[in-house]
């Protein structure tokens, strides 16, 4: 039987989860950030269309879609039936419902004052970027300007910017490390880890490539089960999802940006440095006291290497890579502040840390609730919404021969009647 208190964390998780989405953009009942007008644009595809939507052709094949989809596809089938004018709530439904269960598997003490830190905690989680732009620039930014991108070259995102900018990477990386954290030492984790991490690439290849380090530490479990974890009936099926995602998201992905950083000088050597330091590495070392172990080691190795390589428009391995490291500093941070043998006043350094870099979060949610909400646009097509030349990294050529011949014939992507052309 359930208690009046179990309820009452239930609906007081609900609430938040609700909405803190709805501040995030999705529903378009507060301010929502630029990135959603392509994010529009895409649910708008796969909800008035057939699938794959197609964007004209090049070179004898079809320009599809080949941006990670599984984020929308939940809410664009329902907006098949019920209508181009439902996709919009479903989304914004689809994404509380996502929070929500992350949530519910992040570690909350039942006490309440506890429990509220906590919940705050995962709100305003976030690196330290009002110094590193003070640092850098020596002044203070207005309220409600984005300041992430104080390092230029990178940047680590709070759990805010992420789900207000983008919960089709978010989400999928909170929900399969909150798993991880939970479970990763459970003999029968190994039985669904498999499938578990062949799901993220199709929701986001970052977050999937975010998580694999993590994965590694599942290797001694696995070569002491044996045939118990190398059997097909356990790798067979994730393997083959595998595959056939490897080849639609591999589609034309030479036109994407990508290499290493140019050049490792005195002056990036620095700005690394202290981007290392505020980002993540002073709460690293708060944390390793208590936090201390394997899945922490893997976290800030992780989160040193990435900087050094990049890949997208706005270095999006860095941005969306670093999903899965942070979100363990989160647990962590959550893990022991639940735990009863430790005082509040024990972690007063890292509040000192966590309050820093709740300025972030602070000035998302500002300007979430400031900035005039704008409406859906249901009418604009991808490439209408990037004014005519649709992103390389959320389209791609249909010229691999096997998906070729196990994909249905793309439809073009038609604008709404009475828009624009």
């Amino acid at each position: 039987m359930v208690s009046g208190r179990t309820w009452a964390w239930t609906a007081a998780l609900a609430v938040v989860a609700v909405g803190w989405s709805c501040l995030g953009g999705a529903g378009h009942l507060f301010y929502a950030n630029s990135d959603w007008t392509i994010r529009d644009a895409v649910l708008r595809d796969l909800s008035s269309g057939a699938w794959p939507p197609s964007y004209g052709n090049t070179d004898g094949f079809d320009v599809i879609l080949r941006a990670p989809v599984a984020y929308y596809l939940p809410s664009a089938t329902l907006a098949q039936w019920l209508g181009i004018d439902w996709a919009d709530r479903l989304l914004l439904a689809w994404t509380a419902l996502g929070v929500g269960l992350f949530l519910s598997l992040v570690p909350l003490s039942s006490q309440a004052l506890r429990w509220t830190l906590g919940i705050a905690c995962v709100v305003l989680f976030s690196g330290m970027d009002i110094l590193g732009g003070w640092l850098f620039y020596r002044s203070w930014p207005p309220l409600g300007t984005h300041i992430e991108w104080w390092a230029g070259l990178f940047q680590y995102s709070s759990n805010s910017t992420l789900l207000f900018w983008v919960p089709n990477h978010a989400l999928p990386a909170w929900l399969a490390m909150a798993l991880f954290f939970r479970h990763w030492r459970h003999p029968d984790f190994l039985r669904m880890a498999p499938m578990l991490m062949a799901l993220l690439p199709l929701w986001s290849p970052f977050a999937a490539l975010g998580m694999s380090p993590f994965y590694l530490l599942l290797l001694p479990a696995a070569f002491r089960a044996r045939w118990r974890f190398f059997n097909p009936g356990n790798l067979g099926p994730a393997l083959l999802l595998l595959a056939i995602e490897g080849l639609y998201l591999t589609l034309d992905l030479a036109s994407v940006p990508s290499g290493s950083q140019d050049g490792l000088d005195p002056d990036f050597l620095f700005l690394y440095g202290v981007f290392c330091a505020l980002e993540f590495g002073l709460l690293g070392l708060a944390l390793y006291r208590d936090g201390k172990g394997p899945l922490l080691h893997v976290a800030l190795l992780t989160l040193c290497v990435l900087p050094f390589f990049k890949m997208g428009e706005g270095n999006d391995l860095v941005m969306r890579g670093s999903i899965p490291a942070l979100m363990l500093l989160c647990l962590l941070l959550l893990h022991i502040l639940q735990s009863a043998r430790i005082r509040l006043q024990d972690l007063a350094g890292t509040g000192v840390i966590l309050l820093i870099g709740s300025v972030t979060p602070a000035q998302e949610i500002y300007r979430a609730v400031t900035q005039p909400a704008w409406a859906f646009h249901e009418e604009q097509t991808l490439l209408q919404a990037a004014n005519g030349t649709a992103p390389a990294h959320y389209v791609a050529r249909l010229n691999q021969p096997f998906l070729l011949s196990v994909m249905k014939k793309p439809s073009a992507a038609m604008p709404s009647r009475g828009s624009a052309q």
